[in-house]
């Protein structure tokens, strides 16, 4: 348990230790930036979301009911497609986050 009470500089383990913090260190760096750029993309996704209109009503000239059905038909189902996308990715990045904690669920849940 070096480093937990005290670490001499010229002991046996410091070499060791100080190699395995850094190992450590770097891990968690690491998991960090993927955690911060998952949050950074899923940001940007629920924006393009929430900047995705659900109707489009165009004036270019005069259509009959029927047409416009079939237009209004045709641009929702494209819209639900490309929201439908937007969710999967959000949940790739999710998991992506959760593997990085899911080692560590059993320890965080005992509370």
């Amino acid at each position: 348990m070096p480093g937990i009470f005290k670490l001499t500089w010229g002991g046996e383990l410091s070499d060791a230790y100080i190699a395995e913090c850094v190992r450590h260190t770097a891990q968690l760096q690491e998991f960090l930036d993927i955690y911060k750029l998952s949050n950074l993309h899923i940001v940007k996704i629920c924006e393009k979301i929430c900047d995705t209109p659900l109707l489009k009503i165009t004036n270019t000239s005069t259509i009959t009911l029927q047409e416009f059905i079939i237009n209004m038909e045709k641009y929702r189902k494209t819209t639900l497609y490309k929201l439908l996308d937007a969710n999967n990715n959000i949940i790739k990045f999710i998991i992506v986050v959760y593997e990085g904690f899911e080692a560590y669920i059993e320890e965080v849940s005992i509370c």
